[in-house]
């Protein structure tokens, strides 16, 4: 008996490095499908957090390899770099040219002054309050000078610097560090090194994804940058435009690779994984392409009957799509027809008198399972598990965007300004131990989506417009971001989401 026990005892590390060993030829394949989605459990909305700093409709994020920080921008030209840990905020300026931050002196001609701010935070908050311009600073450091329109921000509570980059006037960009024009698409490598960032002014700039400086610009489409994605483990980036043509560039090398054609209306989105290939959203042209790089040649999909706005690859045969018909599709990449569709995602809406279905606006999927999540204007974010063989569609959770507000410390954005206004000394003392209160947040349009890497939890960039137009505004939504805490039930790794508090 124990003879056996002890060759059962060996045995278990060799099935486990098997299972790792099959794991990982199935992810080389495209074939891996981890069944996760049934240990998802129902997310509760009062942890779910809410951070803002962008003044106009968010537009795209991406998450950071490591899952410790998220990368977001906006329609009005602006980056944000958010850590997720110990509550860090960012301050972050409106989309104006600035030759440096604020000083005494411009603070003292917009009528902005000084205040202080609450124990275990940043020295002090500059408030230039006549152009909305918010600037935080790290205990003991001072204030930014040179010509540079990215500047280190203090992070709240951390202690640690962060990036801001701010968007710019029309017609500075030759002047102006960051963009000057909507920003639609970001990527970041696979090794967290380069940031890429795609704009209606048809540019398409590299980043260093630590510093947040700007390192190169990438010209040559004839119209608006609306999709990039890097492929996994290399430097090879892939970019699709409303000029209707895909490119390939080294980022490495800064350097153009070539061009592809194909579509016969605007490229809406594009993704890519490990293999030399790449996925693009047609729009109007009703089409899903796969583009094969070394072969140059392409497939192409059907089955949607709207504008396909969004798409991501689950794995390296399968991937996901939205339109603007309502519909999501699960598609493998040798068929031309979905494998699943689900119509209607999001129920129907009664705009101006006519029913019409939600527009699916993002789509995101966990890589590697069968968990999915799509987001249109409908108030909510709504999960989905994906059947065996992805030949199926099944409705998990709707997730409500409403946030169960703590008027207090949890109550800051970023830089410690609060939401309505600029807190005094005397208010911190009086609300040293938060209150909580309910605060419904209307959501607006969910622009983009998000899975961590480890799957912990889903990030959704919220915005009261719609990414690539203004078809509709919802005043009462809040440009931000929200993230959303994924719970597991204990048969399923149950992975500690971030305090993003």
């Amino acid at each position: 008996e124990e003879r056996a026990a002890a060759e059962e005892e060996e045995s278990q590390p060799a099935d486990l490095i098997g299972d790792r060993l099959k794991e990982d030829v199935l992810e080389q394949k495209g074939r891996l499908q981890r069944l996760v989605a049934k240990d998802v459990q129902p997310p509760d909305p009062a942890s779910i957090r809410v951070l803002r700093g962008h003044q106009l409709p968010v537009t795209c994020l991406v998450i950071s390899p490591d899952d410790r920080f998220i990368f977001s921008a906006s329609k009005d030209g602006s980056l944000i770099k958010c850590k997720c840990s110990l509550g860090s905020r960012l301050a972050v300026p409106p989309a104006s040219t600035l030759r440096g931050p604020c000083s005494s002196r411009t603070a003292g001609a917009c009528g902005g002054g000084l205040a202080p701010a609450p124990p275990g935070m940043c020295t002090c908050i500059i408030l230039v309050s006549g152009r909305g311009l918010v600037c935080a600073f790290q205990s003991g450091g001072s204030l930014p000078g040179g010509d540079s329109d990215a500047f280190p921000v203090g992070e709240v509570e951390s202690g640690k610097r962060l990036c801001v980059v701010p968007g710019g006037k029309k017609g500075t960009e030759e002047q102006h560090m960051g963009h000057a024009s909507h920003v639609l698409c970001m990527a970041i490598s696979s090794d967290g090194k380069y940031l890429a960032t795609g704009d209606r002014n048809k540019l398409i700039m590299i980043w260093d994804a630590d510093t947040c400086k700007r390192l190169h610009i990438f010209t040559g489409h004839r119209d608006a940058v609306s999709g990039l994605s890097f492929r996994k483990g290399t430097h090879q980036l892939y970019s699709a435009s409303h000029d209707r043509c895909v490119k390939v560039w080294n980022v490495a090398e800064n350097a153009y690779v070539e061009t592809l054609f194909g579509h016969q209306d605007v490229i809406t989105g594009l993704d890519s994984l490990s293999r030399e290939c790449c996925v693009t959203a047609g729009g109007r042209d009703g089409t899903v392409r796969l583009w094969k790089i070394p072969e140059e040649s392409q497939l192409v999909f059907y089955g949607h009957q709207g504008s396909i706005d969004c798409i991501q690859l689950i794995n390296e045969e399968h991937m996901v799509s939205g339109a603007d018909d309502g519909s999501v599709a699960l598609w493998g990449l040798t068929k031309k027809k979905p494998l699943a569709l689900a119509r209607q995602a999001h129920g129907m809406q009664d705009a101006q008198g006519l029913q019409q279905p939600y527009w699916i606006s993002a789509v995101a999927a966990l890589r590697n399972s069968d968990l999915l999540a799509t987001g249109s204007h409908s108030a909510s974010v709504k999960l989905w598990k994906c059947g065996e063989g992805f030949r199926k569609l099944e409705p998990l959770w709707d997730i409500p965007v409403v946030w169960m507000g703590r008027f207090g410390k949890q109550e800051l954005g970023w830089g410690g300004v609060s939401r309505w206004g600029l807190p005094s000394l005397d208010s911190w003392r009086r609300l040293r131990e938060p209150l909580t209160l309910p605060c419904p947040l209307q959501v607006g349009f969910v622009n983009s989506l998000k899975f961590s890497a480890a799957g912990d939890f889903l990030v959704a960039g919220l915005g009261q417009e719609h990414r690539l137009g203004r078809w509709w505004r919802v005043k009462e939504a809040k440009n931000s971001i929200c993230i959303i805490p994924l719970k597991w039930r204990a048969t399923a790794p149950s992975p500690e989401a971030p305090d993003c508090s």
